[in-house]
């Protein structure tokens, strides 16, 4: 499971919850920093 949040720091909370819980999870950081990294956003 891949999670974001505005800053990082929620997503890396809920990321070491659900690990913890059995998930297999990464933390994705920040929105911003995924879009500055040029990764494709798509707006609902």
């Amino acid at each position: 499971m891949l999670l974001y949040c505005a800053a990082g720091g929620r997503s890396g909370l809920a990321a070491e919850l659900l690990r913890r819980e059995g998930w297999s999870t990464e933390n994705l950081g920040s929105y911003a920093r995924w879009g500055a990294a040029s990764l494709p956003v798509r707006r609902p």
